[in-house]
């Protein structure tokens, strides 16, 4: 029965509430990136707009003429796969407009759809798109570029004369997300889930969106929520009107080379071919879609790769291959680790994964946005010498690659017993000067930190000091309430969240080095408390309270600490001191104290 059947049936409301929670992970570690020109296989091209449906009447043909269009359109559409690159999602392959004829039919019986005519055409393809509205646009997410990608699929048994149907198809590529859904003031997102079978639908408008599948329940989003919807087929209808019908499509199987070590054999009259360890292909390798509305497999690839395993990513031969090297650190929404890139011939790069930190349509969505925006923020920056160089990512995985640092963070230089800062005055004021370099360089961009502290500074004799992780960071003018380390918030931050801004980032590193330079704990060793209940909708409770009382006496303690510092020119006590003004307008600036400390650099050098 086609799907289409049901969309005059009284939908019955079951929406279900669901809280929008945002996740403050109080500890991130190391990042990393990727240039598009890095991976020329990641490229998709500009996106066209999307096709115009132009609605006509249907009119009678012969079964003649209908075999000769079909020919016909089928001819101008085909593709091998190697003509294809599967992270091209906007590339059109039909004209801009659908028409609609007997072959194109206002209903559409997803279960006749030959799926191996869809895969001969993109082997990545994961959504396959049939609007029921003419004015319906589909767009990149976060792109500013439509959907134009319209393929023939054929219908019914290979052994039967078929007809062919054009449909949308969408596939996830090293810069998309997913994909949004606008028609006049109805808009919704599909987001790819990395480690799924399934989309997350976000209702980004104020009309409830349902969603029906064959045979079963229907799924209510109310306006701001969210909805997971897996494998199968599926129709959306907004006030009983069905807008557009889709299949979802399971997730691409990478190709997995595991390495595996091998006994030495016994001794036998030939010997051994290789004592070198083999290689032999996993499960995980691309195979033909199913129609199994349970999900194939659990987890993002990337993080379940093992050490000395290498992936090939890409399709048609122009991908590339990512092998797992040592553990970096592990977090509940992140996974970082060496690697090598068959871009990258010769040098160790870092790999980041965002993880969700559970499986609610929420989180999931808020690491996707973590990723984007740690991404375009990242990527943006440009070369600096004391800030971590991004080279590249992947939307597949939430994966970020960047250089890799013979070099360790901060918190590794402490003396065991009471965390005191192993290092040098001369080692805290180069660290002061590279990082003065760095925020100067940050904000002069318009872009704020939001995370400064020891565990996110590496520091090495040979390289200086080196910023990383950009997770938590803004761009200026657009602070957030939550994220960061509760110990490097500046003092106005318990009063409005709004105010946080470059000064933050100034005031975080006059705390690093009042660690440093040994006038205070290691703050990470001290009481701790949540970021998000300083500013709460729930004032007044023990949370807030609590909260409210231990970041004060906090930033007491510094205050204390800072009030003791000397004021003679030949320190770099002074320097901190205008780093931690109380007043956030008082204090110094990142182009200030660049200045500043180059001065100072220049001076001893000329002794």
């Amino acid at each position: 029965m086609p799907l289409n059947s049901q969309s005059k049936q009284d939908l019955s409301k079951k929406g279900q509430s669901k809280e929008h929670r945002e996740v403050c992970t109080e500890d991130e570690v190391a990042t990393l990136q990727l240039t598009v020109s890095d991976l020329d296989s990641d490229e998709p091209t500009q996106p066209l707009s999307p096709p115009s449906l132009e609605a006509s009447e249907k009119t009678d043909h012969s079964k003649e003429c209908r075999e000769v269009y079909t020919q016909d359109e089928v001819a101008t559409l085909k593709l091998t796969v190697s003509d294809l690159d599967s992270d091209e999602p906007t590339q059109p392959l039909s004209p801009t407009s659908l028409e609609a004829s007997e072959k194109q039919s206002s209903d559409l019986d997803f279960s006749k759809l030959r799926l191996d005519s869809v895969k001969s055409q993109d082997p990545t393809a994961r959504i396959l798109l049939y609007p029921r509205i003419p004015e319906l646009q589909v767009s990149s997410y976060g792109g500013t570029g439509g959907y134009d990608k319209w393929v023939d699929v054929e219908m019914g048994d290979s052994s039967e004369e078929t007809e062919s149907v054009k449909v949308l198809v969408v596939a996830p590529s090293a810069k998309q997300l997913g994909c949004t859904v606008t028609y006049e003031d109805v808009i919704f997102h599909l987001y790819f889930d990395p480690a799924q079978d399934r989309l997350i639908l976000l209702n980004d408008c104020s009309h409830a969106i349902i969603g029906r599948r064959l045979d079963e329940d229907s799924v209510e989003v109310q306006p701001s929520q969210s909805a997971a919807f897996y494998t199968g087929c599926w129709a959306i209808y907004i006030e009983d009107r069905t807008v557009i019908e889709f299949e979802l499509l399971p997730r691409t199987e990478w190709m997995i080379f595991a390495r595996l070590a091998t006994k030495r054999p016994a001794p036998t009259s030939s010997p051994p071919p290789s004592k070198r360890a083999k290689l032999r292909e996993s499960t995980y390798r691309i195979s033909e879609p199913s129609r199994s509305l349970q999900a194939v497999s659990a987890g993002n690839v990337l993080v379940n790769l093992a050490q000395g395993d290498t992936m090939y990513i890409g399709a048609g031969g122009k991908g590339y291959r990512l092998t797992r090297h040592e553990a970096i650190a592990e977090q509940p929404n992140s996974s970082v680790w060496q690697a090598d890139h068959s871009d990258i011939p010769g040098k160790r790069i870092v790999v980041k994964v965002i993880k969700s930190i559970s499986t609610n349509e929420n989180h999931t969505i808020q690491a996707l946005e973590s990723w984007a925006r740690e991404s375009e923020i990242h990527s943006s920056l440009g070369s600096h010498s004391a800030i971590l160089s991004m080279l590249g990512s992947d939307a597949r995985f939430q994966s970020i690659y960047t250089e890799h640092i013979d070099a360790q963070s901060l918190v590794c230089f402490r003396q065991p017993g009471n965390d005191s800062f192993t290092g040098s005055t001369s080692d805290a004021q180069r660290i002061l000067g590279d990082m003065a370099s760095a925020l100067d360089f940050l904000h002069s961009s318009k872009i704020v930190h939001n995370d400064i502290k020891p565990a996110n500074i590496l520091y090495s004799p040979a390289r200086g000091g080196v910023l990383i992780d950009f997770g938590r960071s803004f761009t200026a003018g657009r602070p957030t309430a939550t994220g960061g380390s509760p110990w490097y918030l500046a003092p106005e931050f318990m009063f409005n969240w709004r105010t946080r801004g470059p000064p933050s980032d100034l005031w975080a590193l006059g705390v690093v080095m009042l660690w440093l330079l040994g006038r205070i704990p290691l703050p990470e060793k001290t009481t701790s408390w949540l970021i998000a209940d300083i500013h709460t909708s729930s004032i007044g409770s023990r949370s807030h309270t609590n909260a409210m009382e231990r970041m004060s006496r906090w930033v007491n303690q510094v205050k204390t600490a800072r009030s003791k510092l000397n004021d003679e020119e030949e320190s770099i006590t002074w320097v901190v001191k205008g780093l931690l003004a109380p007043k956030f307008k008082e204090r110094l600036n990142a182009e200030t104290l660049h200045k500043l400390m180059t001065k100072k650099h220049s001076t001893e050098c000329a002794k």
